[in-house]
């Protein structure tokens, strides 16, 4: 049993011995590698020393010759210095012919430099006055532009106002003939004096139709049938006249005045206002009527403007938006009732009185609040 353990130890130690010796060939190897190497590098080193030795060697004489080429430029160089001074105080007897040609070719060149420069600051200055010129053509330009801007704003307001000035001599025309039938109107107080003079004259004359009618027949017992025909053709003639120009005339129904303003309603109605635009317009007659008086609209399809008549107050003309719910056939109260803001309605008491014969003067703006407000002008004419 102890001579097995041995020969065991034994082998386990020969195994370790060889295990080191292959590791020792090992690095020997490697070592032997590196040893190749650095002789082989250290070969390549010498060649490189002696090759660099050699160029080396050859380069001397090329140093050599540099450094004498050196000193024959400075030696030139201070040459030409001396001899640069001596032109410059004028000793040129001992000077290089070529160093004074290039001595005169220097001098012509600065010259030449010197009036180069003159003429480009001549040109600078030239290019500068050109430049403020084109400055001040351009400033010329734009007040040129700027004056014909004018002139055509001038033009169009002279246009403007010679337009304005014809629409101001219209309405001029329109204000007089407006003034003049405005004197023609008589006020109601006027009416009512003419028709108590109508009355008074028509008893008057019914008075003495009577009497002549009692004179004609005293005169026909008294005179005859010869005096009957006398006295009596100027009553027929008479008769016959006052016939023929009740036929030549429209039939009015006394009872209702109003009747009437149908058959004298314009056709067309020309309206101005300068307090209310909303009225200004062309209006034309239209084929209903409204409250028992004519209506008229305005024949422009930008606006929705009637003119019609309203119980209200007396009697007044409205301009109102619309017609439909303004119909107060049962008298003033309905025409309460209805709630109607008109644009502008008449002052003046108007029961038989179409628009264009109203005061232009008479009229309010607005609806029928009790508020006091400023009369305004609406001239309304036959068109």
């Amino acid at each position: 049993g102890g001579g097995g353990d041995t020969t065991e130890d034994l082998q386990n130690m020969l195994a370790e011995v060889e295990a080191k010796v292959t590791d020792i060939e090992a690095r020997c190897r490697s070592e032997r590698i590196l040893l190749a190497t650095a002789q082989a590098q250290r070969r390549t080193s010498e060649t490189l020393r002696d090759q660099a030795m050699k160029y080396a060697r050859a380069l001397e004489p090329a140093l050599a010759d540099v450094q004498d080429i050196a000193r024959e430029a400075e030696d030139m160089c201070h040459s030409a210095k001396d001899q640069a001074k001596s032109c410059m105080e004028g000793r040129s007897e001992d000077m290089d012919p070529s160093l004074v040609a290039l001595h005169q070719r220097l001098a012509s060149a600065h010259q030449i430099r010197q009036e180069l420069e003159t003429k480009r600051e001549a040109a600078e200055a030239e290019r500068q006055s050109a430049e403020a010129r084109v400055i001040r053509m351009e400033e010329k330009l734009k007040e040129s532009k700027i004056a014909a801007d004018q002139e055509k704003e001038t033009r169009e307001m002279l246009e403007r106002a010679a337009t304005i000035l014809g629409e101001a001599e219209k309405h001029a025309a329109e204000a007089e003939s407006l003034k003049q039938a405005t004197q023609d109107v008589t006020s109601l107080d006027a009416a009512k004096q003419c028709v108590d003079d109508l009355e008074r004259r028509k008893a008057n004359l019914t008075a003495v139709l009577k009497e002549q009618c009692c004179t004609n027949a005293v005169l026909r017992v008294m005179c005859g049938g010869g005096s009957e025909v006398a006295v009596s053709e100027p009553k027929v003639h008479s008769e016959k006249h006052d016939e023929e120009k009740s036929k030549s005339l429209p039939a009015f129904d006394l009872s209702s005045p109003e009747a009437g303003l149908t058959l004298r309603a314009a056709a067309r109605l020309m309206v101005s206002c300068a307090c209310v635009p909303l009225i200004c317009d062309e209006y034309r007659l239209q084929s209903s009527v409204v409250n028992g008086r004519p209506v008229w609209k305005a024949s422009s399809t930008l606006k929705n403007s009637f003119l019609f008549w309203m119980p209200r107050d007396g009697g007044c003309w409205v301009f109102a938006p619309d017609v439909q719910a303004e119909q107060a056939p049962s008298g003033e109260g309905n025409a309460k009732e209805a709630g109607m803001v008109p644009w502008a309605r008449s002052l003046q008491l108007a029961w038989t009185t179409l628009p264009e014969e109203l005061m232009p003067t008479s009229w309010l703006p607005g609806g029928w609040s009790g508020e006091a407000k400023q009369r305004i002008t609406v001239c309304v004419l036959r068109a």
